[in-house]
């Protein structure tokens, strides 16, 4: 039989640094330093059925204006904050596999839109 651990809670707070974006999984390492993976296919899937009917594109293009405005690197409580805004829900419900996956494909759009600037 086991116990719960007390740093097990249903209740902890979730935080990540910036996710490293592989071909079919997401990598974050929690402020602990442990790391964890989300299988993209997933991870995008769900953020799909979580955002919708706002489409996923047009989140992240309001969130990499929203950013730009900001004129600072984006972290966790940005992504969780944002994703709560627009879905009209409490921070500490939006799933991490979902702001996981909204991070990495903001991630890749970064990448992807600062070509050619260097």
């Amino acid at each position: 039989m086991t116990t719960s651990k007390p740093y097990h809670g249903r209740d902890a707070p979730v935080a990540f640094n910036k996710p490293t974006v592989g071909a079919r999984v997401y990598v974050v390492e929690s402020l602990s330093n442990w790391p964890e993976t989300f299988d993209r296919k997933k991870a995008d899937a769900a953020l799909a059925k979580f955002l919708h009917p706002i489409e996923v594109g047009e989140a992240l293009e309001t969130f990499r204006m929203a950013m730009a405005l900001e004129c600072r690197p984006e972290n966790w409580e940005d992504v969780t904050d944002f994703l709560a805004k627009i879905t009209n829900q409490p921070r500490g419900l939006i799933p991490a596999m979902v702001a996981t996956s909204f991070w990495g494909q903001f991630t890749v759009l970064g990448d992807t839109t600062n070509q050619g600037l260097n």
